[in-house]
């Protein structure tokens, strides 16, 4: 991981502007990665939402939906 990532995590927290990762890997080194690079906060651990799987998610926004557009 580079040295700036967690520097320019914690400007982006003091901004008020909260980082959000999305990745393909296994949710295990999605988790660690995040943790790593402090993006997942210990106060946030716990919370259901923080770290999911793409099918978790698309649950929890009710699905995937298909969008087609005449004309």
């Amino acid at each position: 991981m580079r040295d700036t990532i967690i520097g320019s995590i914690e400007q982006c927290r003091n901004a008020g502007i909260r980082t959000i990762m999305c990745t393909g890997d296994n949710i295990d080194t999605a988790i660690a990665i995040s943790k790593n690079a402090q993006i997942l906060q210990e106060d946030e651990e716990d919370n259901e939402y923080a770290c999911m799987t793409g099918a978790q998610f698309r649950d929890e926004v009710g699905g995937i939906k298909k969008i087609t557009v005449d004309g």
